[in-house]
């Protein structure tokens, strides 16, 4: 009788921690993506990103500028996502720099995003870096998590459809 018992206790327990782990969760990425409001965000000009099309492209989302001005970006674009603190980021910046050349010319719109921090550290790295494309500030790191980024640098590619064509952490070196 103690054996079933323990027996029964065990097995109940067990399929509940199954049920936890089985049915229970899953992944951002296996759950269908829900694009947000289009409306938008008070501090800053914000406004989430959307696949619009308004000819030749499509505005994806708008963030200001360290200097205060807002920027709307379209699309075909290659988005280079990165932080003052990043060590590799700021390895790669030269690289970028010379492959953002080369996208432009192919007809691209390329922006640096700065992650989660104010103008004054976005300066330091303009400063210091001199890119060839505008920085943009993400200050809320709202883009950031509506591009779902896992680390940085996130280089992401953006076809003149909105379609996320590249996702990586090295640049696209393809241009």
């Amino acid at each position: 009788m103690v054996k079933k018992s323990v027996f029964a206790t065990v097995l109940a327990l067990s399929l509940t921690v199954a049920g936890c782990f089985w049915g229970g969760s899953s992944s951002s990425r296996d759950t269908a993506y829900t694009e947000p409001s289009p409306a938008p965000f008070p501090s800053g000009g914000y406004t989430a990103p959307r696949a619009v099309q308004t000819g030749g492209g499509a505005n994806l989302f708008r963030l200001p500028m360290s200097d205060g001005q807002s920027v709307t970006v379209r699309s075909p674009a290659v988005l280079f996502f990165f932080t003052s603190w990043c060590g590799y980021c700021k390895q790669v910046m030269p690289e970028f720099k010379q492959i953002a050349a080369r996208a432009r010319a192919q007809g691209w719109r390329v922006y640096g995003i700065d992650v989660g921090e104010g103008p004054q550290k976005a300066n330091q790295v303009i400063q210091q870096y001199q890119p060839n494309f505008p920085v943009l500030l993400d200050q809320q790191s709202l883009v950031a998590r509506q591009y779902r980024l896992e680390g940085y640098p996130t280089f992401i590619m953006v076809d003149e459809n909105a379609n996320i064509i590249y996702n990586a952490h090295e640049p696209p070196r393809n241009f």
